[in-house]
């Protein structure tokens, strides 16, 4: 599984040195605010290398988490000055966020992808009890929580944090891990909580992919959070290099945003090119 030292040192490392780029924060924010029935499930950040793409994924986790209070910050965009006031972006937004990293290899395989957000989810105690239920008769998963099954049960962990440890058997398929870890204990969470809508993040989608023919495997993180159409009231905010064979796999439900495109150059500031540009928030 990918160590907290690991992603919290992508984090830091992505979020250094920056010039303004509110106005994808406001794009992100009127998806966010988009009813159920208008809101595409994907919202990717896209665009050349170098744009501030995991930039902009890093300044988001760092929001979630508390690390950053928007409230507090100024945005420098068009030498302007201003405060935001983001209605969805906000502490706690993202539900689990994953960096894949050529810099940390086994963040380019789906089984870390699983248990990653896996043990995110696990500190809402309602998931941990779906996925309790859920694998209790497998003899593939032994699941170790740092809390009882009672207090699970009772709801007496409510707020805490707590750690999960998954132990696989064999070899089974990746995306039979990511269904039976994530997509059936989530979707049975969220049929018995109708009104909770969750947020994930996965930056570098395009580092992901290891082989030329890894792209057109199911097994693959691409392919895996491609097909996700069934699990409803669950969207992802995703960044990737401006690959059409990556985007044509999401290209049904997405609205896609090339902060690298000439479209948006005017929000680039004078003497930065795409090399140059980081978020600063």
């Amino acid at each position: 599984m990918e160590s907290t030292s690991n992603f919290y040192s992508l984090i830091s490392e992505k979020t250094q040195d920056f010039v303004g780029r509110k106005w994808v924060f406001d794009e992100i924010d009127n998806w966010l605010s988009d009813d159920l029935q208008n809101r595409k499930k994907y919202f990717i950040i896209t665009g050349k290398a170098g744009c501030g793409k995991s930039t902009i994924a890093a300044r988001l986790i760092e929001i979630s988490n508390g690390d950053v209070d928007t409230n507090d910050v100024n945005y420098d965009n068009d030498n302007q000055i201003m405060n935001p006031h983001f209605q969805n972006i906000k502490k706690g937004f993202l539900d689990a966020s994953y960096v894949i990293s050529f810099k940390d290899n086994s963040s380019t395989y789906p089984k870390t992808l699983a248990t990653s957000i896996v043990s995110q989810l696990a500190n809402k105690n309602e998931f941990a009890e779906e996925l309790i239920n859920s694998t209790k008769t497998s003899n593939i998963y032994n699941i170790d929580i740092n809390a009882s099954q009672q207090q699970i049960y009772a709801n007496t962990v409510q707020g805490a944090r707590f750690t999960i440890n998954i132990q696989i058997s064999g070899s089974p398929p990746a995306l039979s891990i990511f269904n039976d870890l994530v997509r059936i204990p989530l979707q049975s969470f969220l049929n018995n909580n109708p009104q909770r809508k969750m947020v994930f993040l996965v930056d570098g989608l395009d580092e992901s992919i290891r082989t030329i023919m890894e792209n057109k495997e199911t097994d693959s993180i691409i392919s895996i959070l491609s097909n996700l159409e069934g699990l409803r009231n669950v969207y992802f905010i995703l960044t990737t290099r401006d690959y059409e064979n990556i985007l044509n796999k999401f290209k049904q439900n997405s609205l896609k945003l090339d902060i690298s495109s000439k479209s948006y150059i005017n929000y680039m500031r004078p003497g930065h090119n795409c090399q140059q540009i980081k978020l600063v928030l």
